[in-house]
Order: C-alpha cells, then sequence, then structure tokens
C-alpha cells in the first residue's frame, strides 16, 4: 500500500462520512426532494447554452409566477397563469366597500385584485367570498370623485372579499450577479 495516497484519500472519506446522506432515486420518481418553493427553469440550446426562461415555478401553487410589488410594497411571485386579475372594485359610488369582480361560479378560488382597469400588475390575491348582489361596480380611489362607474360584464359577478392569502406568496429581492 503507498501510504502518500491512503493519506490523500484519508480527509476524503472522513468528509463524506460526515455528509448527510440523500435519499436514493428510483427511476421513474420526479427527483430529490425540492429545497425551496420555488424553481427556475432554463432554456438549453441544442450546443448546450443555458438561459434562464424570466419566469418561476411556484410548486405550492403549481403555477408560473412573477414578479410584482404588493399594496404594501414587497415583491411577491404572484401566480400567472391559473389566476385571473381583475381591477379594484367597489360596491359603493364613494369607493369604500370593496368587492371582488371575478367570473361566475367562482367562489372560494383564488383572485388577482389589481389597482386599477388600467393597471394589470397583481397588487393583492384573495380568496373569491360569497356572491354580492348588484349590476354595477365602481373603480378607484376612496371618494366620489375618484370613482368610475362600470356595468358588471356577461358572465362575471361581484363577491365578498375572503382570505387574503398574499402573504402566502414567496416574496423576492432583485439582486445583480457578476456573470460567469
Amino acid at each position: 500500500m503507498n501510504l502518500k495516497h491512503g493519506l490523500t484519500l484519508l480527509p476524503v472519506v472522513l468528509l463524506a462520512a460526515c455528509q448527510p446522506s440523500l435519499p436514493t432515486v428510483a427511476a421513474g420518481d420526479a427527483g430529490p426532494p425540492q429545497v425551496h418553493r420555488l424553481r427556475v427553469g432554463v432554456y438549453v440550446s441544442g450546443d448546450g447554452l443555458r438561459s434562464p426562461a424570466f419566469a418561476f415555478w411556484d410548486t405550492a401553487l403549481n403555477d408560473t409566477c412573477g414578479s410584482w410589488a404588493d399594496e404594501h410594497g414587497v415583491h411577491r411571485c404572484f401566480p400567472t397563469s391559473t389566476v385571473p386579475y381583475n381591477p379594484r372594485s367597489y360596491l359603493d359610488d364613494a369607493c369604500t366597500q370593496e368587492v371582488l369582480l371575478a367570473q361566475t361560479g367562482q367562489e372560494g378560488t383564488l383572485q388577482g385584485v389589481t389597482l386599477s382597469l388600467d393597471n394589470n400588475y397583481p397588487l393583492r390575491l384573495n380568496r373569491a367570498g360569497s356572491p354580492v348582489a348588484g349590476t354595477t361596480y365602481w373603480t378607484g380611489t376612496v371618494g366620489p370623485a375618484g370613482c368610475e362607474v362600470h356595468p358588471v360584464p356577461s358572465g362575471y359577478g361581484l363577491y365578498t372579499l375572503g382570505a387574503d392569502v398574499t402573504s402566502t406568496l414567496e416574496t423576492l429581492e432583485f439582486q445583480w450577479m457578476d456573470a460567469p
């Protein structure tokens, strides 16, 4: 036995013995357990070039998500393909009684709320509550001067605000990174 090789391997063997064991993955399994809720996809070209897919995958919501600031200015990963977004809506002409505008039959589903009709960036994520009677809704800011009336579109209804689940979304912070 060559003593030099034995001493060289000793630290590697000791280091390996101290590492936590990873679970083995049987053929056909999805892979090792996930460490993070969000995953990042990459595009891979035929010659192996890798580029970010510019989207996150939220494993808890099973949906792509993108970074927008919520109503408190915190950047969160809002779902982008399975959750509809509608303008912040009110039941009254003073814009004080907030309701959700959503397609009919959506009680209990996740509904995104945006700031206004012309701003489609997410602001909040709520569950739709009970249906509310009404054929019109208002958008705008609190106070009669800032409110605009709109007819409830065909196939849509008004709902009470259910649970606000915005805080359950992953927070994101932008950071620069050095190119490889």
